[in-house]
């Protein structure tokens, strides 16, 4: 009898600790890399519409099948842009470099219909804008040059859908508004990025 019970006990504070290590939450973190383009406005304009590269670290809780919560550290670096002007006397040529890093909560939810492999999410994020400019004046006097950076740091939202391929392999399409400038000036900032999870 002793044993019996002893045996219940025992398989007991077994299930119940399996049932714990079922139901505790599930943390993974990993790389991530991509490219993202401006879409629209300002950055547009300085920068190009060209494809720059993107870097970043990710940490997920899994809370549940469904549901996820990811901290992530992104770091891009647009291409230079250059714009001139001629007013005679006076010509201008302006150089830009931008950068940005954007530390975000995404909640990521995967619809088990869809077999659990699809995410879709939102974010919020600090974005810290870096804006490093190169000012050539060129007159009848000479020519003088001017050069400086600027930072800023603005709220940020997003959106985006993924696909998770196996355990460690993931793509995802992100869209990134958020502003950035004396003049606060709107930005649109669309990625593709591969995630790996160890």
């Amino acid at each position: 009898m002793k044993t019996c019970r002893l045996a219940l006990a025992l398989g007991g504070v077994l299930a119940a600790s399996g049932w714990a290590a079922a139901q505790a939450p599930a943390f993974d973190w990993g790389v991530q890399t991509g490219l993202q383009a401006p879409l629209q406005g300002d950055l547009r304009f300085t920068t190009g519409s060209g494809l720059n590269p993107e870097l970043g670290l990710h940490a997920d809780w899994n809370a549940s099948p469904d549901w996820s919560l990811r901290t992530r550290l992104d770091l891009a670096w647009f291409s230079s842009g250059d714009q001139q002007s001629t007013a005679l006397p006076i010509q201008q040529a302006i150089h830009t470099r931008v950068r940005n890093g954007a530390l975000g909560e995404e909640w990521l939810y995967r619809p088990a219909r869809l077999g659990g492999a699809w995410e879709f999410g939102a974010g919020l994020y600090l974005v810290r804008w870096t804006v490093a400019s190169t000012d050539r004046l060129q007159t009848a006097d000479g020519s003088f040059v001017a050069s400086g950076s600027s930072t800023w740091t603005r709220a940020g939202q997003g959106a985006l859908a993924g696909y998770r391929w196996n355990r460690h392999l993931e793509t995802e399409l992100r869209f990134l508004f958020s502003h950035y400038g004396y003049e606060n000036q709107p930005t649109r900032v669309a990625s593709m990025n591969v995630l790996w999870h160890f």
